[in-house]
């Protein structure tokens, strides 16, 4: 059995349990072990592949490192997902804290809740990073926090109402904590 560089996995030898007929000729593998009676893969993707008079692996495998065949018997290393939101820590960009979408708006490669838990701020606690959007461009929404969208805030002022647009906090009124916020933003935005 042998893994070439592009990941194609070729078997040759005793074929008497198909562990060489059936080698999978599309998947690409980054690890592979052989036994008497069967071969078995790990994809690139992370799945674990038998072939051969092997059984199938239990289907809630996840976390793979790596694969290991024995004469009866096959065994795979995992990992763990500190999380539990189904990411494997290695690949995770926030693996303390669950974030199955993997939410990264500025691309840095550390999650959005990552970034918030660690003292980023979210006024608008929408778990984005307010670095990532201008939530007091409430009007034309231009980039520009500017005397259209105080005067938004303005005619709300007082409201009880979650769901208006001048409530950036998300409070259920439009006060001084959203007035500061706009003002403390005031011209372009900057992203």
């Amino acid at each position: 059995m042998a893994l070439a560089t592009d990941g194609v996995v070729t078997c040759w030898g005793w074929d008497y349990h198909r562990q060489v007929s059936l080698t999978p000729q599309t998947e690409r593998f980054s690890r592979i072990a052989a036994s008497m009676y069967g071969s078995m893969g790990l994809t690139r993707d992370g799945r674990v592949l038998v072939w051969g008079l092997l059984d199938q692996p239990p289907s809630s495998l996840t976390c793979v490192q790596t694969v290991v065949a024995g004469g009866y018997h096959a065994f795979a290393e995992t990992e763990g997902d500190t999380d539990g939101d189904g990411r494997c820590d290695s690949i995770d960009n926030c693996p303390t804290i669950a974030n199955p979408t993997q939410a990264d708006c500025d691309n840095d490669g550390i999650g959005d809740v990552c970034e918030i838990a660690a003292g980023a701020p979210d006024f608008n606690h929408d778990t984005i990073p307010d670095t990532c959007q201008c939530i007091a461009d409430l009007v034309l929404v231009d980039h520009q926090v500017n005397g259209a969208d105080l005067g938004a805030l303005l005619s709300q002022w007082g409201l009880a109402n979650a769901s208006t647009v001048s409530d950036m906090n998300r409070d259920g009124k439009v006060n001084g904590a959203d007035l500061g916020y706009l003002l403390s933003n005031w011209g372009p935005c900057p992203n």
